[in-house]
């Protein structure tokens, strides 16, 4: 994607693509969002040096063609644009978070175990991939649902940050840039060395643990479109229409309910354990480990270890990578 700017801002813009792909973020929409700001800067205010608020206000006015959901968009990336200027001591106006609408926050597909076993059913019998894109698919889809990652987590896992004896991640690619350490299953792990045996001699110079063909990570968007695949293949004979919506993501969320689940069954106080929970997988805020709780299946959430009157006022609000 073309990455040539012309207003006074280019080399913010350019050293904010290279942060976000630091960070395994997509940047695809992003690239898109500030080649239409750069073009209007550099059409309405060419000397300009700043991400000022007349600037702001004047790209966000809502086109004659242009939806309600797009200028929310728009807004929801400028503000974070602009809080990244802010960040690194640049002048910049962030527009109130009032702005920017509330989405309506993604409902997960809970996998059954049925449904969890068929999918890396499928994912272990594909014939029509390389060998060893399929043995890295295989594992890192195991990774993320046994450990709890999110995805980009997942693909960005250092090889020199595995410990072969302990089981430990060193998770250095998180959200919101903080590290912290997961501990693999005794299953996953001994799935993981024999991984890694092969992965060492296929591609002994790369630093990253699921290496592409060039030694640097995959993608989101290479691990989404295989994983939409494989859940396709379970709903082959449902229309397009009516088959369930499920993401990568949709793993993280399995594992947050299994745990929760098996809690449940042993009785333990599910109010002390959360913090815990919300600790191993890097979550922000309680409230949005507090959320699983609330897609839990109904037989379930009637335990008498969940205190709902302290809950009852959590909103669960978008956040497509809590």
């Amino acid at each position: 994607m073309d990455r040539q700017f012309h207003s006074n801002l280019k080399d913010d813009i350019n050293n904010y693509i290279e942060f976000r792909e630091a960070i395994s973020r997509n940047t695809k929409s992003t690239i898109i969002h500030l080649h239409s700001l750069d073009r209007y800067i550099a059409e309405n205010w060419p000397d300009e040096t700043d991400l000022t608020k007349d600037v702001v206000l004047g790209w966000l006015e809502r086109r004659p063609t242009e939806s309600g959901s797009s200028v929310n968009d728009r807004a929801s990336f400028i503000r974070v644009f602009a809080s990244y200027l802010k960040g690194i001591g640049r002048d910049a106006y962030v527009v109130p978070a009032q702005f920017c609408a509330k989405r309506i926050r993604y409902t997960p597909y809970l996998f059954t175990d049925e449904k969890l076993h068929e999918l890396f059913h499928s994912v272990d019998t594909d014939m029509s991939i390389d060998q060893f894109v399929g043995c890295i698919l295989s594992t890192l889809l195991r990774l993320i649902y046994t450990c709890g990652l999110r995805p980009f987590e997942g693909l960005s896992i250092l090889r020199d940050n595995i410990n072969l004896t302990t089981g430990e991640i060193l998770l250095v690619k998180a959200k919101m840039h903080k590290e912290r350490i997961v501990v693999m299953s005794d299953d996953m792990l001994n799935l993981l060395k024999r991984f890694i045996a092969i992965r060492d001699l296929a591609f002994p110079e790369s630093e990253f643990l699921f290496p592409a063909p060039d030694g640097g990570p995959y993608s989101t968007q290479w691990l989404a479109d295989r994983f939409r695949k494989h859940f396709r293949a379970l709903h082959s004979d449902t229309p397009l229409s009516e088959m369930p919506c499920a993401r990568v993501y949709d793993l993280r969320h399995r594992f947050a309910s299994q745990c929760l689940i098996n809690w449940i069954n042993e009785g333990a106080d599910l109010n002390a354990r959360l913090p815990y929970l919300s600790t191993f997988m890097g979550h922000g805020s309680m409230n949005e480990t507090e959320y699983y709780i609330h897609i839990l299946p109904e037989n379930l959430v009637v335990a008498e270890t969940i205190d709902f009157a302290a809950m009852e006022s959590i909103i669960p609000e978008a956040d497509d990578e809590d």
